[in-house]
């Protein structure tokens, strides 16, 4: 059955990967493991949560195939503490915390959840997007729109997508899209119209959806991503942590290729550190900053 499960979680980061290469995302295929581009020249190995020996990567080689930074779990005492949010079974409505149980019988009672048809994807997740985006202050450029109408339509060819919704009346208030690799569902996106908010449609979604998930799947779990590099907004952790998704403790590994050293320079560090302090921010300081840190942590764990 183990390797059953092994073999399953395999044929399902291939199609993750493929996934991602129908969007435009770079893939590598190095060092016996698939490297998914998360962000600029930065590398994750699929599955996420798998735990690779840093003896059995050839971090040289999957650098010089243009990866400037990779990301993976390791073995104990091979990197730094992290951890991953996940949601397992048994999960209830007493598995979320007072205010946000509250906030989700609210938003059951007043939101209808299920899957979301092919059609709906493709009429309405564009606009949810966009409004979320505009939400949270960011720039949708015209590439991105276009990234994210390749990014939706792309997740549709695979039967490890998996779209729900939850609707206001006739109005669809928010979605989520997930990706099933083995027995984790791995929730990749959530958006939302800010106009229907206070119905608690993602409250409601996220509940309902983890409920049928965990009810398909022996040892089944929900996974909505890793401790970010640069930390997490405490709003955001609130609401996950509320929701009933947990901390995995887990040690993770990170490699920064030659060509990007640099932003490892004792001056550079300095830099980054003083521009954070006079109060210059920008979310890719911050990454850089976490980065820089995250590195000096396990470089000072290996030397001791």
């Amino acid at each position: 059955m183990l390797k059953e499960m092994e073999s399953e979680a395999a044929r399902d980061a291939l199609a993750f990967s493929e996934f991602m290469r129908a969007t435009g995302t770079k893939v590598l295929n190095e060092a016996g493991s698939l490297w998914v581009e998360v962000a600029r020249s930065v590398y994750q190995a699929v599955p996420f949560e798998n735990k690779i020996s840093a003896a059995a990567i050839d971090y040289v080689a999957v650098h010089a195939h243009g990866a400037g930074v990779v990301r993976h779990c390791c073995m104990d005492g091979e990197g730094v503490p992290s951890y991953r949010h996940v949601i397992k079974a048994p999960y209830s409505m007493n598995s979320l915390s007072g205010k946000t149980r509250n906030q989700t019988r609210r938003g059951c009672e007043r939101c209808r959840t299920a899957p979301l048809s092919p059609g709906e994807v493709l009429a309405e997740t564009g606009k949810l997007n966009a409004l979320t985006f505009s939400r949270q202050g960011r720039r949708l450029t015209i590439s991105r729109r276009r990234y994210w109408k390749r990014y939706f339509e792309a997740a549709l060819k695979f039967d490890q997508a998996e779209y729900w919704g939850a609707w206001v009346g006739c109005d669809l208030a928010a979605f989520l899209l997930a990706f099933r690799i083995g027995v984790t569902r791995n929730i990749l996106i959530v958006r939302s119209d800010p106009k229907y908010l206070n119905a608690y449609p993602n409250n409601a979604l996220i509940y309902n959806y983890a409920m049928w998930s965990l009810s398909k799947v022996q040892e089944a779990e929900i996974s909505i991503g890793f401790k970010p590099i640069q930390g997490e907004l405490s709003g955001l952790k609130r609401f996950k942590e509320g929701m009933g998704f947990r901390r995995e403790y887990i040690e993770e590994r990170v490699s920064v290729g030659s060509r990007l050293s640099f932003i490892l320079w004792p001056i550079s560090r300095l830099a980054v550190r003083s521009l954070l302090r006079i109060g210059v921010s920008s979310e890719m300081l911050r990454k850089l900053n976490g980065l820089q840190a995250v590195c000096e942590l396990q470089l000072k764990g290996n030397d001791g």
